[in-house]
């Protein structure tokens, strides 16, 4: 009778210690996929950022692509190089400012006699880097972004009247 509890407590024991393994391979599973589900919607979000920034430069220079209408400014916002584009019809009178600050591209829609205040900036997406460049009548952006620890980049170059 002895050696029969004691095979049935063994027994017993051995189906717990499956159960508890099993547990604790889904647990460790679950964590994995956490993690690199975590991986892939930060490599998603930074390269949409970098997608909206570039798309947003590209459709405000083209809609305000005039002559004498959009400017280029080295260290034009507190320090930070800006992009300004003044305004006609209704608008007439006022300028908006886009410059890139602290991981953040940043515009000011102010009076065109006064000088930029970036308190009353606006953040219109977040990024690790943008670089402004302008010549020969069009700018080019870069914006970079981080995907699996590598550093990437994404360019646009847009042409404008200002120039011309």
């Amino acid at each position: 009778m002895k050696g029969i509890r004691i095979k049935k407590s063994i027994e017993t024991f051995l189906v717990i210690l499956i159960i508890m393994g099993l547990c604790i391979s889904a647990v460790v599973l679950m964590d994995a996929g956490k993690n690199a589900y975590g991986r892939i919607l930060d490599n998603n979000s930074q390269l949409e950022n970098a997608r909206i920034a570039l798309s947003y430069l590209g459709m405000r220079l083209r809609q305000n692509n005039s002559e004498g209408m959009i400017a280029f400014l080295p260290g034009g916002v507190d320090d930070s190089d800006a992009i300004r584009l003044s305004h006609s019809g209704e608008a007439e009178g006022m300028v908006t400012y886009i410059y890139f600050e602290d991981g953040e591209l940043r515009e000011i829609y102010t009076w065109a006699q006064g000088e930029p205040n970036p308190e009353f900036s606006e953040i219109i997406v977040c990024l690790e880097g943008l670089d402004i460049y302008y010549g020969d009548g069009f700018f080019k952006f870069t914006a970079h972004f981080s995907e699996d620890g590598d550093q990437k980049k994404m360019e646009k170059i847009i042409g404008v009247l200002s120039d011309r």
